[in-house]
């Protein structure tokens, strides 16, 4: 897709040939159509990281669709596609056809607030607990921020949002899981089994997120 600004007789709607015109967001953009050729391995390589990053981010849409928001704004792209964006770019590791995620890398927000120190996430019973510490060593951050956090099983392809979870001044936050995720092994952590997002967020109105990620 590329943009496609007026030319001297204003912008085209529609179709010409294998190319077709319209308004996205309030901007003109141009994508071209036409049945695809043979792929190349590259070519195979890119639908292959395609298929892993949505698959990680499907289940995370309610999440997403938050924390990206503010980022979207005023572009041609929605949350989704930020999301897949970067994820594709940083979050893989591997090589076709054995591309896969690394989930150290994966990134569900972005922003400048202060991260927290000295995260700790345990078992417990209906569900785990997350603690923090509290303090804050620079101006981008505030104690009454919220805490949205995801909790991604990649062994089901099932993820929980809660989107206001805690605040930072709290400290700890315990999150419920469904039965059906708290089978025996699953939760050891040398598995990388779960795999758990924090994102703090300002006032509710989601600006200037910055991952956690354990």
């Amino acid at each position: 897709m590329a943009l496609c600004y007026a030319g001297p007789y204003g912008h085209p709607s529609g179709r010409i040939e294998k190319l077709v015109f319209y308004t996205l967001n309030g901007q003109p953009v141009c994508r071209l159509i036409g049945k695809a050729g043979k792929p190349s391995i590259n070519q195979m390589a890119n639908l292959q990281a395609m298929s892993v990053t949505m698959a990680l981010l499907k289940p995370m849409s309610e999440f997403i669709n938050v924390s990206f928001k503010l980022e979207a704004e005023g572009t041609v792209k929605n949350p989704h596609n930020l999301a897949t964006f970067y994820n594709k770019k940083l979050a893989l590791t591997g090589q076709y056809p054995n591309i896969k995620v690394d989930y150290s890398k994966v990134v569900l927000s972005k922003g400048k607030l202060e991260m927290t120190k000295n995260l700790e996430l345990s078992k417990e019973e209906g569900g785990i607990n997350l603690s923090w510490d509290t303090s804050l060593t620079t101006q981008e951050g505030r104690y009454d921020e919220i805490m949205m956090v995801m909790v991604s099983h990649p062994d089901y392809e099932l993820a929980s949002s809660f989107l206001n979870a805690s605040r930072r001044a709290d400290g700890s936050c315990f999150i419920p899981l469904q039965s059906e995720w708290l089978i025996n092994g699953q939760m050891e952590t040398d598995t990388l089994a779960w795999e758990t997002f924090l994102k703090f967020v300002v006032n509710l109105i989601f600006k200037n997120t910055k991952s956690l990620v354990f």
